[in-house]
């Protein structure tokens, strides 16, 4: 679930395969690299408006760098995200999310 908070915060909670939650968020802003709540203490992201549906990021976590995107539907309704980057493991990982509003 991905929500837009009033303070404009991000916040977004996955379940897992297994069934685990976890919480995560951060306060966007153009420009600075601003810290993620919830995804330990080194992760940060920095955020790029790239038009009214698209914006790019940039990850640091714990040290691994990470790219992703995010696009808005035209009608508002569904959201794509896609990441690639690091893992833990040093291996290479892509993540693809599509939210739909409720």
């Amino acid at each position: 679930m991905f929500t837009i908070d009033p303070d404009s915060r991000f916040s977004i909670t996955v379940i897992s395969a297994d069934g685990k939650t976890s919480t995560w968020s951060y306060k966007p802003q153009a420009g600075p690299a601003v810290a993620v709540e919830g995804r330990g203490p080194n992760v940060t992201v920095i955020l790029r408006k790239v038009n009214a549906h698209r914006t790019e990021q940039t990850w640091n976590i714990d040290g691994r760098p990470a790219k992703s995107s995010t696009i808005l539907s035209k009608d508002g309704k569904t959201q794509t995200f896609h990441i690639d980057g690091t893992g833990k493991d040093n291996k290479p990982f892509v993540e693809d999310v599509i939210y739909e509003k409720q």
